[in-house]
C-alpha cells in the first residue's frame, strides 16, 4: 500500500469512529466509552495531519478535542449544533482523503481551503466557550438494588480464599520453595477464586460509584502494603526494618492510593539500601492541608548518599531511585523535598492532591481581583512578618529548609495581580521553590482547569481555572519560576544579583535592607597561632595523600594529616587550621561528620571536599554537605592553589 492510500485509509478509519457521535441521542449524555474512543481518534488524526504538514487541520482537531473534553467534564447533553460540527468535520476529512489519494499532498491541501478550516476552528472555539457555561445534565436518581445475602456470601468466600493464600505462602514449605504439587494446586484454586470475586466486586463498585460522592478509604491498605514490602526487604539480611505510619484519620481516594504507595515504596527502599544500621526505623507522617496531602518521611539511619557517579538532574543526582517518582508527582502537580533541612529528621517530603474529582485549589481575593494556586503545589502560607523576610545582595528572600527562596512582587510578572503583603505563599515545583506576597491566608476550593487559551490577566502565559462559574488565573509554580528566570537569569543561587542594569531585577524583588556592619555587629575571630597548620587533610588513600603532600609543600603551605574522623577531630580541638580538605568517600563519611561537628561547635572553618566528580554533580555534593567547595580528582597544583587562595590569600 503506497503512502497516499495509507493516509486515506487512516483518515477514513478515524472518521468511522467519529460517526459514533452522530448516533448519539439529542438531549442525552454521550456514553463515556464512545467519548473516549472519539478523543483518541481525534488525537491520532491530528498526528496524521502533522506528518503531512497540514498545520491548520492539526489546530482544528486540537479544538475538537478540547470541545469533547469540555462535554465530558461538564456532563453536557448532546445537541444538534454539536452533531452539525462533527458532521462537517467528517465531510471535509472525507474530501481531503479522496483528493490526497488521487492527487497527492498538493491535491489534499487544495481540497479544502485554509479559510474554510479557519472558519470551522472559530465555530468550534465559540461552541466550546458556550459549553463552558452550559448547564450539566442532572444525574437521575436510581434505586440501588443490592442482594445483601448474596454480598455476604461473596465476602465470606473471598475472605476464606485470602486466608488460604496467606496461610500457604506463609508456610515453611512455601518459604523454602519445597511446597508439594498439591499445595501449589490448592493455592492456584484460591487465587482463581480471589480473581473471580475481585472482578465481581469491580462490577458492583462500578454500579454504585456514580451514586456515591468521591469514595474514600483510610490509609490502612498503604500501611499493610509497606509492611509486606519491609518483610521482603529484610529477608535473609539479618537486619530489621520497622515502618510506622501516622495519619490521624486521613482518608484518601482509591485512585490516589497507588501513587502514594509507589512514592513511599521507593523512598523506603532508598533509605534501607543506604543505611548500614542493623535496625532501621522509618516514621511516615501524612496529613491533609488546604486540600492537599502532605507527607514527610524520617528515619534513624546515617545514609548520606555517596553515589554520584551517574548523571542525574538537580537534587535527584544523589537519589537515582527517585527519578521515576518525579514523573508520578508531575502528573499530579505535586512537590518533592529531598533531605529538607539537610538531615534524617525529614529525609523526604512530598505532596499530592486530596481528590481527583476536581482540582483542589487555594484561592485569594482582594478588591475584585481573584487568583488561585494548586493546593498540591502550596508548600506553606505564612504571615509576612519581619523575622521571616531576609535581605541579600539580590533582594528580599525567605529561608526554606536552609535554602534561599526568592520573595517576589507578583505584580511584576502579572501586572493585573492584586497588591497585598499580609502573607507569603511558598509554591514548589519538585525541588524548586518560589515565594510571593498574597493578601490573605487563602480559601480552599475546587475548580476545573480550562487551559491558557483564555487570557484573564496580562503577564506571563498562565492557565485559567473555573471556580464557582468564574474564570480565575492559576498561579503555577513552574510558570512563575520561568518568568522569574527570564528576568534574573538565575535562581536560588548564592551569586544571585539584583537584576539587569535596567533595574528589572530590582522591580521584581524587594530592595535589601541595610545591614549593620559596625564592629559590635561582627563576631571577632581569633587569629591562628603561628605554629598551627594552615591546612588539615583527612585522607585514607596513600596516593592522594602523597599528591597533596607534594603540592602543599611546593606551595609552602603548612599542613597536617589525619587518616580518619576521630583523629581529625582531635587535631581540630588542639589547633586552629584555617582550611580542612577532606575525602568524601571514607566509609565513616568524614566530610559530612566534620561539617556537622564544626556547625555544632559554632566554628566556621572552610571545608573542601575531594571527589571524583566535577561540574553540576560536584556542586550539588557541596550544597548537600554544607561544604565550602571541592577539589576534583586527579588533583592538580593549579586547582589546589586556586581554591586555597580564596581562604589563605595568595598561594604560590
Amino acid at each position: 500500500m503506497d503512502s497516499r492510500a495509507l493516509f486515506a485509509r487512516q483518515v477514513r478509519s478515524q472518521c468511522e469512529t467519529l460517526c459514533e457521535l452522530l448516533a448519539c441521542t439529542a438531549g442525552g449524555l454521550v456514553p463515556e466509552p464512545t467519548l473516549e474512543r472519539c478523543k483518541v481518534s481525534v488525537r491520532m488524526l491530528a498526528g496524521t495531519m502533522l506528518v503531512v504538514d497540514l498545520a491548520d487541520w492539526t489546530r482544528l482537531l486540537g479544538a475538537i478535542e478540547s470541545l469533547l473534553n469540555v462535554i465530558g467534564q461538564r456532563r453536557l447533553a448532546w445537541d444538534e449544533r454539536l452533531a452539525q460540527v462533527i458532521f462537517e468535520l467528517i465531510e471535509k476529512e472525507e474530501l481531503l482523503a479522496s483528493c490526497h489519494e488521487r492527487d497527492g499532498e498538493a491535491g489534499g491541501r487544495n481540497a479544502v481551503s485554509t479559510e474554510e478550516v479557519e472558519a470551522l476552528i472559530a465555530e468550534v472555539d465559540a461552541l466550546r466557550e458556550e459549553c463552558e457555561y452550559a448547564e450539566s445534565v442532572p444525574v437521575a436518581a436510581t434505586e440501588i438494588a443490592v442482594d445483601v445475602e448474596r454480598m455476604g456470601r461473596v465476602a465470606t468466600e473471598l475472605g476464606a480464599a485470602c486466608e488460604r493464600v496467606l496461610a500457604a505462602i506463609g508456610s515453611e514449605e512455601w518459604q523454602s520453595r519445597g511446597a508439594e504439587a498439591g499445595a501449589v494446586e490448592a493455592l492456584r484454586r484460591a487465587l482463581g477464586t480471589i480473581e473471580f470475586y475481585a472482578q465481581a466486586m469491580d462490577r458492583i463498585v462500578a454500579s454504585v460509584e456514580e451514586d456515591v460522592a468521591a469514595p474514600k478509604c483510610d490509609i490502612v491498605p498503604i500501611e499493610t502494603a509497606l509492611g509486606d514490602f519491609a518483610s521482603e526487604l529484610v529477608r535473609e539480611t539479618g537486619r530489621e526494618l520497622e515502618i510506622r505510619v501516622h495519619a490521624d484519620g486521613l482518608e484518601m481516594e482509591p485512585a490516589l492510593m497507588p501513587a502514594a504507595y509507589w512514592i513511599l515504596h521507593t523512598m523506603v527502599a532508598d533509605v534501607f539500601e543506604r543505611c548500614d544500621e542493623p535496625k532501621i526505623e522509618i516514621d511516615i507522617e501524612m496529613s491533609d492541608r488546604n486540600g492537599a496531602i502532605h507527607c514527610r518521611l524520617r528515619d534513624n539511619g546515617e545514609n548520606f548518599l555517596s553515589d554520584s557517579r551517574l548523571d542525574h538532574e538537580d537534587q535527584l543526582a544523589f537519589y537515582p531511585g527517585l527519578r521515576h517518582v518525579t514523573r508520578t508527582l508531575k502528573e499530579h502537580h505535586g512537590t518533592l523535598s529531598v533531605e529538607p533541612g539537610g538531615g534524617k529528621e525529614a529525609r523526604f517530603g512530598f505532596t499530592l492532591p486530596s481528590t481527583t474529582v476536581a482540582e483542589p485549589l487555594l484561592v485569594w481575593e482582594r478588591a475584585g481581583h481573584t487568583f488561585a494556586a494548586r493546593a498540591s503545589q502550596v508548600v506553606d502560607v505564612v504571615a509576612a512578618n519581619a523575622n521571616l523576610r531576609k535581605a541579600g545582595s539580590y533582594g528580599e528572600h525567605i529561608m526554606i529548609d536552609g535554602r534561599r527562596v526568592p520573595l517576589l512582587k507578583l505584580d511584576v510578572l502579572f501586572p493585573d495581580a492584586p497588591a497585598g503583603n499580609s502573607h507569603v505563599v511558598v509554591l514548589g515545583a519538585l525541588e524548586k521553590h518560589v515565594a510571593f506576597y498574597a493578601p490573605a491566608e487563602g480559601t480552599p476550593k475546587l475548580g476545573v482547569v480550562l487551559g491558557d487559551s483564555i487570557p484573564v490577566w496580562r503577564g506571563i502565559p498562565h492557565d485559567v481555572v473555573r471556580i464557582d462559574g468564574r474564570r480565575v488565573p492559576l498561579m503555577d509554580a513552574a510558570d512563575i519560576l520561568r518568568g522569574y528566570l527570564s528576568i534574573t537569569g538565575t535562581l536560588n543561587n548564592e551569586s544571585m544579583s539584583a537584576g539587569e542594569p535596567d533595574g528589572r531585577g530590582r522591580d521584581l524583588v524587594h530592595e535589601p535592607e541595610e545591614y549593620d556592619t559596625s564592629a559590635t555587629a561582627v563576631e571577632a575571630v581569633a587569629d591562628p597561632q603561628e605554629d598551627d597548620p594552615e591546612v588539615l587533610v583527612i585522607e585514607q588513600s596513600e596516593s592522594t595523600r602523597n599528591a597533596l603532600t607534594d603540592i602543599l609543600a611546593r606551595q609552602r603551605v603548612r599542613a597536617s594529616f589525619a587518616g580518619d574522623v576521630e583523629e581529625a577531630l582531635g587535631l581540630i580541638r588542639t589547633s586552629e587550621p584555617r582550611v580542612i580538605i577532606s575525602e568524601f568517600r571514607i566509609p565513616t563519611m568524614a566530610a559530612k561528620k566534620i561539617v556537622d561537628s564544626l556547625r555544632a561547635q559554632g566554628r566556621t572553618i572552610p571545608v573542601l571536599v575531594t571527589t571524583s566528580q566535577s561540574g553540576k554533580t560536584a556542586d550539588l555534593l557541596v550544597e548537600k554537605l554544607g561544604a565550602s567547595g571541592y577539589l576534583s580528582k586527579p588533583l592538580s597544583a593549579a586547582q589546589v592553589a586556586s581554591q586555597l587562595s580564596a581562604f589563605l590569600g595568595v598561594v604560590h
